[in-house]
Protein backbone atom coordinates (compact mmCIF):
# COMPACT_ATOMS: atom_id res chain seq x y z
CA UNK A 1 0.00 0.00 0.00
CA UNK A 2 1.20 3.46 -0.77
CA UNK A 3 2.34 5.35 2.05
CA UNK A 4 0.14 8.52 2.67
CA UNK A 5 3.31 10.43 4.39
CA UNK A 6 6.06 9.75 2.71
CA UNK A 7 10.15 10.82 4.11
CA UNK A 8 13.20 11.24 2.54
CA UNK A 9 17.06 11.01 3.51
CA UNK A 10 17.21 15.06 2.90
CA UNK A 11 14.58 16.31 5.00
CA UNK A 12 16.61 17.79 6.86
CA UNK A 13 18.53 19.34 4.66
CA UNK A 14 14.86 21.21 3.56
CA UNK A 15 14.51 22.32 7.12
CA UNK A 16 18.14 23.88 7.03
CA UNK A 17 17.01 25.87 3.66
CA UNK A 18 14.21 27.29 5.77
CA UNK A 19 16.02 28.35 8.39
CA UNK A 20 18.64 29.74 6.16
CA UNK A 21 15.69 31.88 4.11
CA UNK A 22 17.09 29.88 0.70
CA UNK A 23 13.35 28.29 -0.12
CA UNK A 24 9.86 29.73 0.84
CA UNK A 25 7.38 28.28 2.65
CA UNK A 26 4.94 28.35 -0.21
CA UNK A 27 7.30 26.38 -2.16
CA UNK A 28 7.87 23.99 0.64
CA UNK A 29 4.23 23.28 0.40
CA UNK A 30 4.30 22.88 -2.96
CA UNK A 31 7.05 20.38 -3.01
CA UNK A 32 4.96 17.90 0.12
CA UNK A 33 2.35 17.47 -2.36
CA UNK A 34 4.03 16.78 -5.20
CA UNK A 35 6.34 14.12 -3.06
CA UNK A 36 2.39 13.31 -2.00
CA UNK A 37 1.36 12.80 -5.42
CA UNK A 38 4.98 10.48 -6.10
CA UNK A 39 5.60 8.79 -3.09
CA UNK A 40 8.73 6.99 -5.23
CA UNK A 41 10.37 10.18 -5.33
CA UNK A 42 10.21 10.76 -1.35
CA UNK A 43 13.15 13.40 -1.17
CA UNK A 44 11.86 16.72 -0.79
CA UNK A 45 14.62 18.26 -1.79
CA UNK A 46 14.26 16.40 -5.34
CA UNK A 47 10.90 18.26 -5.70
CA UNK A 48 12.15 21.31 -4.81
CA UNK A 49 15.21 21.24 -7.33
CA UNK A 50 12.97 19.80 -10.14
CA UNK A 51 10.54 23.15 -9.66
CA UNK A 52 13.79 25.29 -9.28
CA UNK A 53 12.47 26.70 -5.89
CA UNK A 54 15.85 26.55 -4.45
CA UNK A 55 19.63 27.26 -5.81
CA UNK A 56 21.63 24.38 -6.66
CA UNK A 57 24.51 25.83 -4.62
CA UNK A 58 22.37 26.43 -1.37
CA UNK A 59 20.78 22.71 -1.74
CA UNK A 60 24.56 21.53 -1.69
CA UNK A 61 25.52 23.79 0.87
CA UNK A 62 22.78 22.23 2.86
CA UNK A 63 23.75 18.52 2.30
CA UNK A 64 27.35 19.37 2.29
CA UNK A 65 26.45 20.95 6.23
CA UNK A 66 24.22 18.33 7.49
CA UNK A 67 26.24 14.78 6.11
CA UNK A 68 29.48 15.92 8.26
CA UNK A 69 30.98 18.19 5.69
CA UNK A 70 30.65 15.10 2.68
CA UNK A 71 31.81 16.75 -0.88
CA UNK A 72 28.44 16.34 -3.01
CA UNK A 73 29.33 15.13 -6.34
CA UNK A 74 27.83 15.83 -9.34
CA UNK A 75 26.52 12.49 -11.33
CA UNK A 76 26.68 14.48 -14.77
CA UNK A 77 30.63 14.75 -14.10
CA UNK A 78 30.18 10.91 -15.05
CA UNK A 79 29.44 9.59 -18.17
CA UNK A 80 26.82 7.04 -18.42
CA UNK A 81 27.86 2.85 -17.89
CA UNK A 82 24.73 0.75 -19.16
CA UNK A 83 26.73 -2.12 -17.83
CA UNK A 84 26.52 -0.81 -14.25
CA UNK A 85 23.54 0.41 -14.67
CA UNK A 86 22.28 -2.92 -15.60
CA UNK A 87 23.48 -3.95 -12.17
CA UNK A 88 20.45 -2.62 -10.14
CA UNK A 89 17.55 -2.08 -11.60
CA UNK A 90 15.56 1.19 -11.58
CA UNK A 91 12.72 0.22 -9.19
CA UNK A 92 15.35 -0.95 -6.61
CA UNK A 93 17.33 2.62 -7.26
CA UNK A 94 14.49 4.15 -6.61
CA UNK A 95 13.72 3.18 -3.35
CA UNK A 96 17.25 3.16 -2.37
CA UNK A 97 18.10 6.76 -3.79
CA UNK A 98 21.22 5.17 -5.30
CA UNK A 99 22.34 5.01 -8.95
CA UNK A 100 25.86 3.67 -9.57
CA UNK A 101 28.53 5.85 -10.99
CA UNK A 102 31.74 4.50 -12.01
CA UNK A 103 33.90 1.17 -11.69
CA UNK A 104 37.45 1.02 -10.73
CA UNK A 105 39.10 -2.90 -10.18
CA UNK A 106 36.70 -3.39 -7.36
CA UNK A 107 34.91 -0.34 -6.25
CA UNK A 108 31.86 0.80 -7.61
CA UNK A 109 31.36 4.57 -6.82
CA UNK A 110 27.59 4.99 -6.22
CA UNK A 111 25.35 8.21 -5.96
CA UNK A 112 23.15 8.22 -2.59
CA UNK A 113 20.90 10.91 -1.02
CA UNK A 114 22.76 9.39 2.67
CA UNK A 115 26.34 7.54 2.75
CA UNK A 116 25.20 6.92 6.62
CA UNK A 117 21.91 4.80 5.32
CA UNK A 118 23.70 1.53 6.92
CA UNK A 119 20.36 -0.08 5.78
CA UNK A 120 20.94 1.01 2.58
CA UNK A 121 24.66 0.38 2.22
CA UNK A 122 24.29 -3.22 3.25
CA UNK A 123 21.48 -4.27 0.64
CA UNK A 124 24.34 -2.36 -1.94
CA UNK A 125 26.50 -4.78 -0.91
CA UNK A 126 24.60 -7.70 -1.73
CA UNK A 127 23.23 -6.41 -4.54
CA UNK A 128 26.58 -6.07 -6.08
CA UNK A 129 28.25 -9.33 -4.42
CA UNK A 130 31.55 -9.89 -2.74
CA UNK A 131 34.07 -9.11 -5.41
CA UNK A 132 32.30 -5.33 -5.68
CA UNK A 133 32.79 -2.93 -2.85
CA UNK A 134 30.56 -0.13 -2.91
CA UNK A 135 31.86 3.23 -2.23
CA UNK A 136 29.10 5.91 -1.64
CA UNK A 137 29.23 9.38 -2.39
CA UNK A 138 26.87 12.21 -1.58
CA UNK A 139 24.70 13.96 -4.62
CA UNK A 140 22.02 15.70 -4.46
CA UNK A 141 18.37 13.96 -4.59
CA UNK A 142 17.51 15.97 -7.69
CA UNK A 143 20.37 14.29 -9.60
CA UNK A 144 19.78 10.66 -8.38
CA UNK A 145 16.46 10.25 -9.98
CA UNK A 146 17.48 12.51 -12.81
CA UNK A 147 20.02 9.49 -13.79
CA UNK A 148 17.25 7.07 -12.20
CA UNK A 149 14.82 8.23 -15.24
CA UNK A 150 17.18 8.53 -17.71
CA UNK A 151 18.16 5.38 -17.53
CA UNK A 152 14.35 4.50 -17.50
CA UNK A 153 13.83 6.19 -20.67
CA UNK A 154 16.92 4.44 -22.58
CA UNK A 155 15.63 0.83 -21.39
CA UNK A 156 12.04 1.98 -22.88
CA UNK A 157 12.78 4.19 -25.88
CA UNK A 158 14.29 1.74 -28.59
CA UNK A 159 17.59 3.18 -30.20
CA UNK A 160 18.22 3.15 -33.67
CA UNK A 161 21.84 1.96 -35.04
CA UNK A 162 23.40 3.72 -38.38
CA UNK A 163 22.20 0.96 -40.11
CA UNK A 164 18.30 2.42 -38.97
CA UNK A 165 19.15 6.09 -39.56
CA UNK A 166 20.54 5.13 -42.76
CA UNK A 167 17.38 2.96 -43.72
CA UNK A 168 14.75 5.99 -42.40
CA UNK A 169 17.17 8.92 -44.17
CA UNK A 170 17.28 6.86 -47.61
CA UNK A 171 13.07 6.10 -47.10
CA UNK A 172 12.64 9.91 -46.56
CA UNK A 173 14.48 10.66 -49.90
CA UNK A 174 13.25 8.20 -52.06
CA UNK A 175 9.54 9.48 -51.32
CA UNK A 176 10.89 13.32 -51.65
CA UNK A 177 12.09 12.09 -55.05
CA UNK A 178 9.06 10.57 -56.05
CA UNK A 179 7.18 14.05 -55.52
CA UNK A 180 9.92 16.02 -56.85
CA UNK A 181 9.82 13.99 -60.42
CA UNK A 182 6.16 14.28 -60.51
CA UNK A 183 5.49 11.19 -60.51
CA UNK A 184 3.97 11.05 -56.64
CA UNK A 185 0.35 11.63 -57.75
CA UNK A 186 -0.56 8.61 -55.89
CA UNK A 187 2.00 8.87 -53.35
CA UNK A 188 0.30 8.48 -50.01
CA UNK A 189 1.16 11.78 -48.16
CA UNK A 190 0.76 10.07 -44.76
CA UNK A 191 4.10 8.26 -45.29
CA UNK A 192 6.09 10.50 -46.77
CA UNK A 193 4.88 12.87 -43.81
CA UNK A 194 5.54 10.04 -41.47
CA UNK A 195 9.51 9.48 -43.02
CA UNK A 196 9.94 13.09 -43.02
CA UNK A 197 8.72 13.36 -39.43
CA UNK A 198 10.57 10.42 -37.98
CA UNK A 199 13.91 11.79 -39.69
CA UNK A 200 12.63 15.22 -37.92
CA UNK A 201 12.58 13.74 -34.48
CA UNK A 202 15.24 11.66 -34.75
CA UNK A 203 17.68 14.29 -35.33
CA UNK A 204 16.02 16.78 -32.31
CA UNK A 205 16.23 13.98 -29.64
CA UNK A 206 19.59 13.39 -30.73
CA UNK A 207 20.54 16.98 -30.30
CA UNK A 208 18.78 16.84 -27.49
CA UNK A 209 20.34 13.65 -25.78
CA UNK A 210 23.91 14.82 -26.73
CA UNK A 211 23.32 18.56 -24.35
CA UNK A 212 24.01 20.03 -28.10
CA UNK A 213 22.84 24.23 -28.37
CA UNK A 214 22.53 24.45 -31.65
CA UNK A 215 21.27 21.70 -34.89
CA UNK A 216 22.92 23.01 -38.07
CA UNK A 217 20.78 21.34 -41.53
CA UNK A 218 22.72 22.64 -44.67
CA UNK A 219 22.60 21.55 -48.49
CA UNK A 220 25.47 21.03 -50.90
CA UNK A 221 25.63 19.93 -54.34
CA UNK A 222 25.49 16.10 -54.18
CA UNK A 223 24.63 16.00 -50.55
CA UNK A 224 23.25 17.18 -47.17
CA UNK A 225 24.39 17.43 -43.52
CA UNK A 226 23.24 17.85 -40.15
CA UNK A 227 25.80 19.52 -37.61
CA UNK A 228 25.28 19.61 -33.63
CA UNK A 229 27.32 22.26 -32.24
CA UNK A 230 28.23 20.43 -28.39
CA UNK A 231 30.31 22.43 -26.25
CA UNK A 232 30.94 25.21 -28.25
CA UNK A 233 32.18 23.26 -31.21
CA UNK A 234 30.13 22.07 -34.03
CA UNK A 235 30.38 17.86 -34.26
CA UNK A 236 28.55 16.08 -37.87
CA UNK A 237 25.41 13.71 -37.38
CA UNK A 238 25.06 12.35 -40.53
CA UNK A 239 24.90 13.24 -44.27
CA UNK A 240 22.16 13.73 -45.73
CA UNK A 241 20.87 12.99 -49.42
CA UNK A 242 20.25 16.03 -51.49
CA UNK A 243 16.72 14.88 -52.42
CA UNK A 244 16.03 15.90 -48.98
CA UNK A 245 16.67 19.91 -48.96
CA UNK A 246 13.30 20.72 -49.35
CA UNK A 247 11.38 18.44 -47.56
CA UNK A 248 13.17 18.37 -44.34
CA UNK A 249 13.50 22.19 -44.21
CA UNK A 250 9.84 22.72 -45.07
CA UNK A 251 8.92 19.91 -42.96
CA UNK A 252 10.88 21.63 -39.86
CA UNK A 253 9.31 25.23 -40.93
CA UNK A 254 5.44 23.51 -40.86
CA UNK A 255 5.82 22.54 -37.68
CA UNK A 256 7.05 25.62 -36.16
CA UNK A 257 5.01 28.39 -35.40
CA UNK A 258 5.18 31.80 -36.99
CA UNK A 259 6.96 30.26 -40.20
CA UNK A 260 5.53 30.15 -44.02
CA UNK A 261 6.56 27.08 -45.23
CA UNK A 262 6.07 27.61 -48.53
CA UNK A 263 7.93 30.92 -48.99
CA UNK A 264 12.27 30.16 -49.25
CA UNK A 265 13.08 33.41 -50.31
CA UNK A 266 13.24 35.16 -47.02
CA UNK A 267 14.76 34.25 -43.91
CA UNK A 268 12.42 33.37 -41.48
CA UNK A 269 12.29 32.82 -37.46
CA UNK A 270 9.99 30.44 -35.34
CA UNK A 271 9.37 28.25 -32.60
CA UNK A 272 9.01 24.41 -32.51
CA UNK A 273 8.21 22.39 -29.43
CA UNK A 274 9.58 18.72 -29.37
CA UNK A 275 7.86 16.25 -26.62
CA UNK A 276 10.47 14.78 -24.13
CA UNK A 277 10.60 12.57 -21.11
CA UNK A 278 10.66 15.49 -19.13
CA UNK A 279 7.86 17.56 -21.15
CA UNK A 280 8.46 19.66 -23.66
CA UNK A 281 12.07 21.09 -25.43
CA UNK A 282 11.73 24.21 -27.01
CA UNK A 283 13.78 25.22 -30.50
CA UNK A 284 14.24 28.61 -31.81
CA UNK A 285 14.11 28.18 -35.45
CA UNK A 286 15.87 30.21 -38.26
CA UNK A 287 16.07 29.52 -41.79
CA UNK A 288 18.05 31.71 -44.58
CA UNK A 289 17.98 31.38 -47.92
CA UNK A 290 21.43 30.33 -50.02
CA UNK A 291 22.16 30.04 -53.04
CA UNK A 292 21.87 26.42 -52.54
CA UNK A 293 18.89 26.39 -50.82
CA UNK A 294 17.99 26.82 -47.50
CA UNK A 295 19.97 26.38 -44.78
CA UNK A 296 17.91 26.12 -41.12
CA UNK A 297 19.85 26.17 -37.52
CA UNK A 298 17.49 25.19 -34.46
CA UNK A 299 18.68 27.09 -31.09
CA UNK A 300 17.70 24.40 -28.34
CA UNK A 301 15.89 26.31 -25.11
CA UNK A 302 15.36 23.68 -22.21
CA UNK A 303 12.89 25.49 -20.69
CA UNK A 304 13.56 23.36 -17.73
CA UNK A 305 16.59 23.83 -17.40
CA UNK A 306 18.02 25.03 -13.61
CA UNK A 307 19.68 28.16 -13.69
CA UNK A 308 22.97 27.22 -12.55
CA UNK A 309 24.77 28.55 -9.21
CA UNK A 310 27.48 30.94 -9.36
CA UNK A 311 30.25 28.49 -8.18
CA UNK A 312 28.94 25.83 -10.86
CA UNK A 313 30.02 28.55 -13.11
CA UNK A 314 33.24 28.34 -11.91
CA UNK A 315 33.47 31.89 -10.05
CA UNK A 316 35.59 31.04 -7.11
CA UNK A 317 37.17 32.71 -4.37
CA UNK A 318 38.00 37.12 -5.13
CA UNK A 319 35.97 36.55 -8.41
CA UNK A 320 32.95 35.16 -6.36
CA UNK A 321 33.00 37.60 -3.10
CA UNK A 322 33.48 40.59 -6.40
CA UNK A 323 30.28 39.44 -7.81
CA UNK A 324 28.40 38.63 -4.49
CA UNK A 325 29.15 41.83 -3.20
CA UNK A 326 27.72 43.70 -6.31
CA UNK A 327 24.32 41.69 -6.12
CA UNK A 328 23.89 43.66 -2.29
CA UNK A 329 23.49 46.77 -3.68
CA UNK A 330 20.25 48.38 -4.26
CA UNK A 331 21.15 50.28 -7.43
CA UNK A 332 24.16 50.28 -10.23
CA UNK A 333 24.85 48.41 -13.06
CA UNK A 334 26.31 45.07 -13.60
CA UNK A 335 27.72 44.25 -17.13
CA UNK A 336 28.42 40.90 -17.87
CA UNK A 337 30.65 40.80 -21.40
CA UNK A 338 32.16 38.40 -24.50
CA UNK A 339 31.16 37.28 -27.53
CA UNK A 340 28.54 35.33 -28.81
CA UNK A 341 28.65 32.41 -27.55
CA UNK A 342 30.51 33.25 -24.49
CA UNK A 343 27.52 31.90 -21.62
CA UNK A 344 26.60 35.54 -20.99
CA UNK A 345 22.80 34.81 -20.21
CA UNK A 346 24.25 31.74 -18.21
CA UNK A 347 25.99 34.05 -15.86
CA UNK A 348 23.03 36.13 -15.41
CA UNK A 349 20.56 33.23 -15.02
CA UNK A 350 22.99 32.18 -12.44
CA UNK A 351 23.05 35.82 -10.69
CA UNK A 352 18.82 36.11 -11.07
CA UNK A 353 18.57 32.50 -9.33
CA UNK A 354 20.83 33.94 -6.62
CA UNK A 355 18.96 36.90 -6.17
CA UNK A 356 15.17 36.25 -6.39
CA UNK A 357 13.30 35.72 -3.31
CA UNK A 358 9.59 36.62 -2.62
CA UNK A 359 10.38 40.57 -0.88
CA UNK A 360 12.41 41.22 -4.47
CA UNK A 361 10.53 42.37 -7.65
CA UNK A 362 12.88 41.17 -10.27
CA UNK A 363 11.50 41.81 -13.86
CA UNK A 364 13.80 40.71 -17.42
CA UNK A 365 13.40 41.72 -20.68
CA UNK A 366 15.02 39.04 -22.81
CA UNK A 367 15.40 38.10 -26.59
CA UNK A 368 14.18 35.67 -26.33
CA UNK A 369 13.09 34.16 -23.03
CA UNK A 370 15.68 31.38 -22.92
CA UNK A 371 14.98 29.94 -19.32
CA UNK A 372 12.25 30.28 -16.58
CA UNK A 373 13.15 31.73 -13.35
CA UNK A 374 10.94 31.17 -10.36
CA UNK A 375 9.62 34.51 -8.63
CA UNK A 376 11.05 36.50 -11.72
CA UNK A 377 8.58 38.35 -14.37
CA UNK A 378 9.90 37.67 -17.40
CA UNK A 379 8.95 39.64 -20.62
CA UNK A 380 9.97 38.95 -24.71
CA UNK A 381 10.70 41.66 -26.47
CA UNK A 382 9.26 41.22 -30.19
CA UNK A 383 9.46 42.82 -33.35
CA UNK A 384 7.04 43.88 -35.82
CA UNK A 385 6.57 46.21 -38.63
CA UNK A 386 3.57 47.76 -37.21
CA UNK A 387 4.82 50.36 -33.96
CA UNK A 388 1.78 49.93 -31.95
CA UNK A 389 2.53 45.88 -31.65
CA UNK A 390 6.24 46.21 -31.66
CA UNK A 391 8.40 45.64 -28.57
CA UNK A 392 11.50 46.93 -27.86
CA UNK A 393 14.37 47.05 -25.50
CA UNK A 394 13.78 50.57 -24.86
CA UNK A 395 10.38 50.41 -25.07
CA UNK A 396 9.76 47.61 -22.50
CA UNK A 397 12.48 49.16 -20.23
CA UNK A 398 10.44 52.30 -20.55
CA UNK A 399 7.17 50.74 -18.73
CA UNK A 400 8.58 48.33 -16.45
CA UNK A 401 10.31 51.14 -14.80
CA UNK A 402 6.29 51.83 -13.84
CA UNK A 403 6.10 47.99 -12.61
CA UNK A 404 7.80 49.11 -9.40
CA UNK A 405 10.58 46.95 -9.81
CA UNK A 406 13.53 46.17 -7.20
CA UNK A 407 15.76 44.55 -9.97
CA UNK A 408 15.74 44.60 -14.00
CA UNK A 409 17.48 42.64 -16.18
CA UNK A 410 17.61 43.70 -19.82
CA UNK A 411 19.71 40.93 -22.26
CA UNK A 412 21.28 43.30 -24.44
CA UNK A 413 22.22 47.04 -24.35
CA UNK A 414 22.78 47.27 -28.57
CA UNK A 415 21.58 50.46 -29.15
CA UNK A 416 21.91 54.41 -27.58
CA UNK A 417 18.32 54.74 -26.22
CA UNK A 418 18.39 51.33 -24.56
CA UNK A 419 21.76 52.31 -22.99
CA UNK A 420 20.54 55.55 -21.98
CA UNK A 421 17.82 54.28 -20.49
CA UNK A 422 19.50 51.52 -18.53
CA UNK A 423 21.81 54.52 -17.25
CA UNK A 424 19.01 56.17 -16.07
CA UNK A 425 17.42 53.23 -14.39
CA UNK A 426 20.55 52.49 -12.70
CA UNK A 427 20.96 55.70 -11.44
CA UNK A 428 17.42 55.92 -10.01
CA UNK A 429 17.02 53.12 -7.47
CA UNK A 430 17.60 50.11 -9.45
CA UNK A 431 19.90 47.66 -9.65
CA UNK A 432 20.59 46.60 -13.51
CA UNK A 433 21.90 43.47 -15.15
CA UNK A 434 22.67 43.21 -18.38
CA UNK A 435 25.69 42.61 -21.44
CA UNK A 436 27.49 43.79 -23.57
CA UNK A 437 29.53 42.17 -26.96
CA UNK A 438 33.39 43.70 -26.02
CA UNK A 439 36.55 41.36 -25.95
CA UNK A 440 37.46 42.70 -21.95
CA UNK A 441 36.01 44.09 -19.31
CA UNK A 442 37.92 47.91 -19.79
CA UNK A 443 36.32 47.79 -23.24
CA UNK A 444 32.38 47.80 -21.50
CA UNK A 445 33.31 51.60 -20.59
CA UNK A 446 34.26 52.66 -24.10
CA UNK A 447 31.11 50.46 -25.76
CA UNK A 448 28.78 52.87 -23.74
CA UNK A 449 30.44 56.37 -24.14
CA UNK A 450 30.74 55.26 -27.98
CA UNK A 451 26.43 54.30 -27.61
CA UNK A 452 26.22 58.68 -26.35
CA UNK A 453 26.25 57.81 -22.99
CA UNK A 454 27.57 60.56 -20.85
CA UNK A 455 31.19 59.76 -19.05
CA UNK A 456 29.89 60.77 -15.19
CA UNK A 457 26.69 58.79 -16.20
CA UNK A 458 28.92 55.86 -16.84
CA UNK A 459 31.11 56.72 -13.72
CA UNK A 460 27.86 57.19 -11.35
CA UNK A 461 26.03 53.81 -12.35
CA UNK A 462 28.58 51.35 -13.33
CA UNK A 463 29.76 48.93 -10.31
CA UNK A 464 31.12 45.58 -11.81
CA UNK A 465 31.79 44.50 -15.31
CA UNK A 466 32.35 40.72 -15.88
CA UNK A 467 34.53 39.87 -19.03
CA UNK A 468 33.92 35.93 -19.60
CA UNK A 469 34.93 33.05 -21.76
CA UNK A 470 34.27 28.77 -21.89
CA UNK A 471 36.66 26.50 -22.41
CA UNK A 472 36.29 23.07 -22.83
CA UNK A 473 36.56 21.22 -20.30
CA UNK A 474 38.87 17.59 -19.55
CA UNK A 475 36.47 14.47 -19.77
CA UNK A 476 36.94 13.13 -16.35
CA UNK A 477 36.80 9.81 -17.39
CA UNK A 478 39.53 9.44 -19.90
CA UNK A 479 41.97 11.93 -18.52
CA UNK A 480 45.53 11.50 -18.74
CA UNK A 481 49.03 13.56 -18.61
CA UNK A 482 50.87 14.72 -21.42
CA UNK A 483 53.41 16.87 -22.60
CA UNK A 484 51.63 20.12 -24.57
CA UNK A 485 53.75 21.26 -27.92
CA UNK A 486 56.63 23.29 -27.55
CA UNK A 487 54.91 25.10 -30.29
CA UNK A 488 52.00 25.39 -28.12
CA UNK A 489 54.11 26.58 -25.01
CA UNK A 490 55.53 29.44 -28.00
CA UNK A 491 52.07 30.87 -28.88
CA UNK A 492 51.43 31.14 -24.39
CA UNK A 493 54.77 33.25 -24.68
CA UNK A 494 55.82 31.19 -21.78
CA UNK A 495 59.28 29.54 -21.44
CA UNK A 496 59.49 26.35 -20.18
CA UNK A 497 61.74 26.69 -18.12
CA UNK A 498 59.26 29.00 -16.03
CA UNK A 499 56.84 26.29 -15.56
CA UNK A 500 58.46 24.70 -12.95
CA UNK A 501 57.44 20.89 -12.97
CA UNK A 502 53.62 22.52 -14.11
CA UNK A 503 51.73 19.20 -14.89
CA UNK A 504 49.86 18.90 -18.00
CA UNK A 505 46.39 17.15 -18.39
CA UNK A 506 44.33 16.37 -21.42
CA UNK A 507 41.50 13.90 -22.26
CA UNK A 508 42.68 10.41 -24.43
CA UNK A 509 39.22 10.63 -26.28
CA UNK A 510 36.72 7.89 -24.78
CA UNK A 511 32.48 6.76 -25.48
CA UNK A 512 31.52 8.91 -22.70
CA UNK A 513 33.40 11.98 -24.25
CA UNK A 514 32.18 11.22 -27.92
CA UNK A 515 35.96 10.88 -28.76
CA UNK A 516 36.77 14.19 -28.78
CA UNK A 517 38.78 14.04 -24.84
CA UNK A 518 35.90 16.74 -23.54
CA UNK A 519 32.60 16.67 -21.71
CA UNK A 520 30.97 20.19 -20.37
CA UNK A 521 32.90 23.97 -20.33
CA UNK A 522 33.83 26.14 -17.47
CA UNK A 523 34.05 29.70 -17.60
CA UNK A 524 37.46 32.03 -17.49
CA UNK A 525 36.52 35.57 -16.19
CA UNK A 526 37.82 38.60 -15.63
CA UNK A 527 36.62 41.17 -13.54
CA UNK A 528 36.65 44.81 -12.86
CA UNK A 529 35.52 46.27 -9.35
CA UNK A 530 34.33 50.26 -10.44
CA UNK A 531 36.22 51.60 -7.33
CA UNK A 532 37.22 55.49 -6.79
CA UNK A 533 40.01 55.54 -9.21
CA UNK A 534 38.41 53.67 -12.06
CA UNK A 535 35.07 56.15 -11.82
CA UNK A 536 37.47 58.89 -11.80
CA UNK A 537 39.09 57.83 -14.88
CA UNK A 538 35.66 57.16 -16.20
CA UNK A 539 34.40 60.65 -15.22
CA UNK A 540 37.96 62.12 -17.31
CA UNK A 541 36.96 59.83 -20.77
CA UNK A 542 40.39 58.37 -20.39
CA UNK A 543 41.16 55.10 -22.34
CA UNK A 544 40.40 51.71 -21.70
CA UNK A 545 44.07 51.03 -21.32
CA UNK A 546 44.24 53.30 -18.55
CA UNK A 547 41.39 52.01 -16.82
CA UNK A 548 42.42 48.05 -17.64
CA UNK A 549 45.87 49.24 -15.97
CA UNK A 550 43.97 50.68 -12.76
CA UNK A 551 41.85 47.66 -12.85
CA UNK A 552 45.15 45.53 -12.74
CA UNK A 553 46.59 47.37 -9.85
CA UNK A 554 43.56 46.50 -8.00
CA UNK A 555 44.08 42.46 -8.39
CA UNK A 556 41.95 42.04 -11.65
CA UNK A 557 43.24 38.81 -12.82
CA UNK A 558 43.10 38.81 -16.62
CA UNK A 559 41.31 36.31 -19.18
CA UNK A 560 44.58 34.53 -20.10
CA UNK A 561 45.70 34.37 -16.76
CA UNK A 562 42.24 33.07 -15.57
CA UNK A 563 42.47 30.50 -17.93
CA UNK A 564 46.54 29.67 -16.87
CA UNK A 565 44.32 28.77 -13.50
CA UNK A 566 42.14 26.44 -15.47
CA UNK A 567 45.52 24.94 -16.64
CA UNK A 568 47.19 24.16 -13.71
CA UNK A 569 43.71 22.61 -11.90
CA UNK A 570 43.92 19.88 -14.70
CA UNK A 571 40.20 21.76 -15.79
CA UNK A 572 41.43 22.24 -19.56
CA UNK A 573 44.05 22.33 -22.02
CA UNK A 574 46.54 24.79 -23.20
CA UNK A 575 45.55 25.08 -26.34
CA UNK A 576 41.71 25.48 -24.98
CA UNK A 577 42.96 28.77 -23.76
CA UNK A 578 44.95 30.45 -26.48
CA UNK A 579 41.61 29.66 -28.76
CA UNK A 580 39.41 31.51 -26.35
CA UNK A 581 41.58 33.87 -24.97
Amino acid sequence: MTPMNPSGRQDRAVAWLREQGHVSEADVRQAEAARAADPGRPELLDHLLGASAVAVEHARAALAELFRGERVADPDDYPRNRELEDMLPPEVARRLGAFPLARTSRVVEIAVCDPFDLGMLAELQGIFGADLQPQPVLADAHAVYARIAAAVREREEPKMDVADVGDLTQRAATEAGRRGDGRGATLDREVHASAVAQLTDLILRDAVGQQASDVHIEFFPGYGWVRFRVDGVLREWNKLPPELEQDLVGHIKARATGMDSVNRMVPQDGRLTLPSGRGTVEFRVSTLPTVLGEKAVLRVLDRKAQALGLADLGLTGRNLELVEQAMKQSWGMILVTGPTGSGKSTTLYGILGALARPEINIVTIEDPVERRVPMVTQVNIRRTEDQKTSLSYASVLRSVLRQDPNIIMVGEIRDPETAETATRAAMTGHLLLSTLHTNDAASAVSRLLDMGVEPYNVAGTLRLVIAQRLVRRICPACKEEYQPDPSALSLAQVEPRRLGGMCFMRGRGCDGCGGTGFRGRVGLYEILEVNDTIRRLIAQGRPDKEIAAAGLADHMQPLRQAGWARIREGQTTIEEVLKET
